[in-house]
Parts: structure tokens; C-alpha cells; sequence
């Protein structure tokens, strides 16, 4: 199978982190189109429009399920370390080495968001939402980690 070529120059890893978790931030809230191009988080109450960037500046939800677990579930392992995490946590540039660190990305999953770039572009997947393969990729990847993590709080709640 021919690979595509790529139109535009290679974006460095920097951008490319900064791209995604840009993304992650702005997945982690319950949009809802208010009116055409206005828009809020069901969770949180933020408000957004179409034309806003998003950047680093910008907040995690911390009212989504999934967030709220990973911050337990980081609590509980690192314990008194993390007692400030939620005063710190919108500031994603201090936080973004720990939540890696903690959930492995860029470790035990690297080979398997490799293979599921590569799966994605060899099906362009990601022409149906204009994505970037690794971008849906890493997003993937978070879910994943993300549903981990709430059923081993399933599990222990139930016992």
C-alpha cells in the first residue's frame, strides 16, 4: 500500500504534545451547543464560542467522571505529595509530566499508539473527523487508560 506523503512540513514533538493535549483539555468537557457557534460544559458551567483558540491556558474539567478518577486514583497512590494536585491541576504544563508518569504514556504504551497511528492512517480514519492519526491515536489511547481506571474504582466499590 502507497503511504501518503505529508503537505506540510513535520510539526516538532513539542507542538505536537502541546496540539494534544490542547485536545485532551478541550475533550474533557460536556459540550453543548447553546445557539449557533456558542457553547458550555454541562459538567463545569465554562463557556466557550467557535471562533475561541484553545491553549494551554485552559482547564481540565475537573466535574468529568473520567478526570475525577484519574485525580482519585493519582491521590491515593501518591498521597500526602498530591494533596495540592487540585489547586494545580488547571495548569497543565505542571501537571501534564505527572498525569504521564502516572497513567505510562510514553512508556508501556508507546508501541501501541505506534501501531494504532499506523492503523488509523492505513484506514484514513482520520478523514472522518479531519484529525491527525496521532492525535485520534493519543485520544484513543487516553480513553483507554481513562476506562482502566474507572473500572478498577468499580471494582473496588463493589469489592
Amino acid at each position: 500500500m502507497m503511504k501518503r506523503l505529508p503537505v506540510f512540513d513535520p510539526i516538532e514533538n513539542e507542538t505536537t504534545e502541546t496540539m494534544i493535549l490542547c485536545n485532551w483539555i478541550f475533550d474533557s468537557h460536556n459540550w453543548t451547543e447553546l445557539r449557533p457557534g456558542y457553547f458550555y460544559c454541562g459538567w463545569c458551567g465554562m463557556s466557550t464560542t467557535s471562533t475561541q483558540g484553545w491553549g494551554l491556558d485552559r482547564k481540565l474539567c475537573l466535574q468529568n467522571p473520567a478526570v475525577k478518577t484519574l485525580l482519585d486514583d493519582i491521590k491515593q497512590k501518591e498521597g500526602n505529595e498530591m494533596q495540592n494536585m487540585d489547586n494545580t491541576v488547571g495548569n497543565t504544563k505542571d501537571t501534564t509530566e505527572q498525569v504521564n508518569t502516572i497513567n505510562g504514556i510514553g512508556r508501556r504504551n508507546s508501541n501501541f499508539r505506534e501501531e494504532l497511528k499506523e492503523l488509523i492512517n492505513e484506514h484514513s480514519m482520520e478523514n472522518l473527523s479531519d484529525t491527525a492519526d496521532f492525535i485520534l491515536a493519543e485520544y484513543l489511547t487516553t480513553c483507554l487508560l481513562a476506562f482502566e481506571k474507572a473500572t478498577e474504582r468499580r471494582d473496588g466499590w463493589l469489592g
